[in-house]
């Protein structure tokens, strides 16, 4: 359970033993991570973890929910309005990612990609995201498996993508995705 914070002092703290984790994930698979050495590599007491997290996989949680949450922060400094075309947030997302690969290199090295693509999908259905081929007026359980598809369809494009060594350009990119949303779109009406 992460513990909720209400100073950005606290905030500071979450997002430091989020750093700590992922740097020590490019050093060793997560799985031979403990809370013991997290706390010992801050010299933070591992009382003090606690008071911000319960466990390991909940430092994990919060720093990919944290990645994903701040694709919307990206969208604002990029200057994507909410009324931008369907073209230009796919441009903002993949150029996010992008970005991020170092983020995205330490998770495929921990096996984590399909975590992270769960992450996206739980996000995606909790603050119901603007995706334009979904109505959220459906009932919950086929909007979701819209959401799942759309989600790891498009962090297995960019996954891929990254793979390529990002050989295609982010407008490219965009256009393969829009025209695969569009055509899965296009087919449910």
């Amino acid at each position: 359970m992460i513990k909720p914070y209400n100073t950005p002092k606290s905030e500071e703290k979450r997002i430091l033993f989020e750093e700590k984790l992922l740097n020590m994930m490019e050093q060793c698979d997560y799985s031979k991570i403990t809370v013991t050495k997290i706390c010992e590599e801050l010299n933070i007491p591992r009382k003090s973890f606690y008071c911000y997290f319960s466990t390991k996989d909940d430092v994990l949680y919060s720093l990919v929910m944290r990645y994903i949450g701040q694709i919307d922060y990206y969208n604002i400094c990029s200057s994507i309005k909410e009324d931008s075309s369907i073209l230009e947030n796919l441009k903002s997302c993949l150029q996010y990612w992008k970005e991020n690969n170092r983020f995205l290199t330490i998770l495929e090295r921990n096996n984590l990609l399909s975590y992270l693509i769960e992450c996206a999908t739980r996000y995606t259905i909790i603050e119901e995201r603007k995706i334009p081929y979904i109505s959220w007026k459906e009932p919950s359980s086929h909007s979701a498996k819209k959401v799942l598809f759309i989600v790891s369809g498009t962090m297995n494009l960019i996954f891929s993508w990254r793979k390529d060594g990002y050989l295609a350009s982010v407008d490219e990119m965009a256009e393969v995705l829009n025209e695969l949303l569009t055509i899965g779109s296009l087919k449910n009406n």
